[in-house]
């Protein structure tokens, strides 16, 4: 455990030393988050109703900035770094190493996600909260919520590291890891509320797994849901997930031709 520990604790430090790179995400992030605010604020005036498919003006403008928070924190977009190794043959070489392939990047994950949460994610809601009062939840719905926010990273790296391991059966994974990435960002709730959507496709969406990455922990901050039973679907899929993973990467180091090695 030590080494995992380690591993996470080096990543974080790796992110610590690019201070202009997290400035200019705190920028990007906070630019994305006013603009769909105020498109929320145009569609709110038109209406003449105070709510939307359950969100208030308020929650809406909240959801906006939360998700621009939480992309930073669940690295929706997927890392490429596991892809890499695989193309290039170091993939080999990891897995003659003393430790377990799975948890090793899972650590790296953390660490940046953890990085992410207090300089990238809480600096971005509190410019939502100072421009648009973006809404705070009740301390008592702080535990549920980083319950939640721990599930969604485990369930968004399960899903990027499968669509990684793709890398070992295709000769580029730059499509899978797109098409992948795009489902994410959409299913997951990130692009509109999983509410907003038509009934065929909100029914989709929430059978698919990446509902447990964004949309979830967002429900509990707006507190439209409050009880501990929300988390059961990131629970599933953070176990089914996490055993499909494994079993994928022992396919994987059975391989016998690994492209670059």
């Amino acid at each position: 455990m030590r080494l995992y520990y380690e591993v996470g604790r080096k990543a974080f430090q790796r992110s610590l030393a690019y201070k202009l790179a997290t400035l200019t995400g705190i920028i990007v992030n906070s630019f994305f988050g006013y603009i769909h605010s105020y498109v929320f604020v145009a569609v709110y005036s038109t209406v003449l109703v105070s709510t939307v498919a359950g969100f208030s003006l308020t929650q809406a403008v909240s959801y906006a900035w939360l998700t621009q928070a939480l992309i930073t924190i669940t690295q929706i977009w997927f890392d490429k770094e596991i892809s890499k190794t695989i193309v290039s043959g170091d993939a080999v070489s990891d897995f003659s190493k003393p430790f377990d392939y799975q948890t090793f990047w899972f650590s790296k994950f953390a660490g940046n996600s953890f990085y992410a949460c207090i300089f990238r994610a809480a600096p971005t809601y509190l410019v939502g909260f100072l421009l648009f009062g973006a809404q705070l939840p009740r301390l008592s719905t702080w535990p549920l919520f980083l319950m939640s926010l721990l599930l969604s990273v485990v369930v968004s790296f399960l899903i990027g590291y499968i669509f990684n391991l793709t890398a070992f059966w295709t000769l580029n994974p730059t499509g899978m890891l797109t098409l992948g990435a795009t489902l994410q960002m959409f299913f997951s709730g990130f692009i509109v509320p999983i509410a907003y959507m038509p009934d065929w496709l909100g029914w989709l969406a929430n059978i698919l797994p990446f509902r447990a990455v964004i949309s979830i922990p967002m429900q509990i901050w707006l507190e439209q849901r409050q009880t501990w039973e929300v988390l059961l679907p990131q629970l599933l899929w953070a176990f089914v997930l996490w055993g499909a993973a494994r079993w994928l990467t022992g396919r994987a180091m059975r391989k016998i031709t690994i492209q670059g090695g």
